[in-house]
């Protein structure tokens, strides 16, 4: 996502040091005097601010969003194959960006102004690592019980994004109820995971009002995340999700993160996913050694920028969940945190929030 801007005056003038130049035509974008001013060719807090709200970027709409029906009617084997085919389609160069660690240009663009500003380079900051998973399905129900015990081996714990449809399953109320008194996180994740809700505001409020009132009345606490049904968005969506109770968000895939550090978007905290999603790997046909060489990249990434490794991997059988080898690879990549000195925590989104400082 390179930043772009009109020159404000010219040629950075003799003697000053180029720092950034624009993508287009290689002109100054930034530069140094010799008395260590350091000057923008672009407005940067604008910029910044513009990234941050995905401003003047088009979001992506989910194919899914334009069928004129539901698209769980389509059966779960069918809907993988379709996205594997998509996934060819795009070829190796797309699939390379899906599964890339996160370019997080707001976070490069702070980088580079300090450093011009000739401000000490910021020390490799331990790293908090969140494991979320989210339940779109009653399927998905008969593998969070693994997942939640492979947190719990390590001595920690995961954010469920769960869809209020799930808690109509026999036992589902219960199970969630379980999850929480053992201190793992219930957030939500809509009400059906309906990908077309999330695109008119009228139906995004009546959504979320019908998942917090179906949490309520299954005995959980009313939930404070919340998370898009496939990341689906818009430029005033966090505004509704804000007015209906939520005090943070995780709406945002690591493809497209602003930031790898949480920032705010008015009263709403938001905080991308930064490691490649498990749908992300499967739908580019990369098995799992490529999964947990992706993941590693990713974490160097986010340590390097001093941001929060947010790891989501979905219970449902057709993904994470029911696959074996990429659920055995999310096992390793588990050990490997548990066994690395620079991770600060390993656990809930929410809990991973208190350990980061908030920027706005």
């Amino acid at each position: 996502m390179p930043l772009r801007g009109q020159l404000a005056g010219g040629e950075a003038p003799p003697g000053a040091r180029v720092i950034a130049r624009f993508e287009e035509d290689g002109a100054p974008a930034g530069w140094v005097e010799a008395d260590g001013t350091v000057h923008w060719a672009f407005d940067a807090a604008a910029a910044r601010r513009a990234l941050l709200a995905e401003r003047g970027r088009r979001l992506a709409t989910p194919a899914a969003a334009r069928l004129p029906f539901h698209y769980h009617r389509v059966p779960a084997p069918l809907r993988f194959a379709i996205a594997r085919g998509l996934g060819a389609a795009a070829g190796a160069r797309g699939r390379a960006a899906t599964c890339a660690p996160p370019l997080a240009p707001v976070d490069l663009l702070d980088r580079a102004a300090a450093r011009a500003a000739g401000e000490a380079e910021p020390s490799r900051a331990p790293i908090a690592v969140a494991l979320t998973h989210d339940l779109d399905t009653r399927a998905g129900l008969r593998h969070v019980p693994a997942l939640a015990a492979m947190a719990e081996r390590r001595g920690a714990r995961a954010t469920f994004f769960v869809c209020a449809k799930v808690l109509g399953a026999a036992g589902a109320p219960a199970l969630l109820r379980d999850l929480a008194a053992r201190r793992h996180e219930i957030a939500c994740h809509g009400d059906d995971h309906d990908v077309r809700a999330p695109l008119v505001p009228a139906r995004l409020r009546a959504d979320l009002a019908r998942a917090r009132a179906a949490f309520v009345a299954a005995g959980l606490a009313p939930p404070r995340g919340y998370r898009a049904p496939a990341f689906t968005r818009t430029p005033w969506s966090s505004r509704i999700v804000a007015t209906a109770g939520f005090t943070w968000e995780s709406s945002i895939p690591a493809a497209e993160a602003p930031s790898v550090r949480p920032f705010r978007r008015g009263r709403l905290v938001s905080m991308p996913v930064t490691l490649p999603a498990d749908h992300d790997v499967l739908f580019a046909g990369l098995g799992a050694a490529a999964a947990l060489s992706a993941w590693r990249a990713a974490l160097d990434r986010v340590g390097q920028l001093g941001g929060i490794a947010v790891l989501l991997i979905h219970p449902e059988p057709h993904l994470g969940g029911g696959h074996r080898p990429l659920r055995r690879a999310y096992g390793k990549l588990l050990d490997e945190l548990e066994a690395r000195d620079d991770v600060a925590g390993l656990g809930t989104l929410g809990a991973a929030l208190g350990l980061s400082s908030i920027r706005s």
